[in-house]
């Protein structure tokens, strides 16, 4: 049924009332009007319905838990093992999470580090350089030593840890020239270059 409907039906009732003085006034409570909804009359019954449902459930729990207080002691020692076993398998899941992740950002952080300590190698010692600010060194030919860059204008000399390293600079072994022990020698120390670090 329409509002339109239950106005018309409920203006009927009143015309019968007014006509019939012994009709109960309680019908004519019931009036909708054009802004009402007829859906807000059976609200009321709805809401009352939800309240009984909620004491039921209500007692319902109350119910289980005192039957799970009166059989606990029979099953508390089992209970407790399985509620100890899952909280020490939970533990582990969260602790191997969160140590995934700080080994993550760990790793991340380092990639970083070396990435732009590569950057800023290659801008110090660009290829294009090579032999004009700096130098690709070894102590002699007849000793087997490892390369360095030699920096001219500071007078350092500085250890390239590993062939890998070399690499990552854009360097080759041909482009390595070899000094006198002593030139070698008189050329002060700097710091390692390692990019595998």
């Amino acid at each position: 049924m329409e509002c339109g409907q239950v106005v018309r039906h409920l203006a009927l009732n009143e015309a019968t009332v007014g006509s019939n003085p012994t009709t109960p006034a309680r019908y004519l409570c019931y009036r909708v009007t054009e802004k009402d909804n007829f859906a807000n009359i059976a609200m009321g019954k709805s809401i009352q319905h939800k309240r009984k449902l909620e004491i039921l459930d209500l007692l319902l729990f109350c119910l289980l838990f005192v039957i799970f207080i009166a059989v606990f002691p029979a099953f508390s020692k089992t209970v407790a093992d399985i509620i100890q076993s899952v909280g020490i398998g939970l533990g582990a899941l969260i602790a191997g999470y969160g140590g995934k992740n700080l080994i993550d950002s760990y790793l991340l952080e380092k990639q970083k580090k070396r990435d732009q300590e590569l950057f800023e190698l290659r801008k110090r010692y660009p290829v294009e350089k090579l032999n004009k600010s700096f130098q690709l060194i070894i102590c002699s030919e007849d000793d087997p030593s490892p390369v360095y860059i030699y920096d001219i204008k500071k007078n350092i000399k500085r250890w390239i840890v590993n062939p890998q390293t070399l690499r990552d600079l854009g360097f080759n072994p041909r482009q390595v020239k070899y000094i006198e022990k002593n030139e070698f020698t008189s050329i002060k120390w700097g710091d390692n270059v390692d990019t595998t670090k």
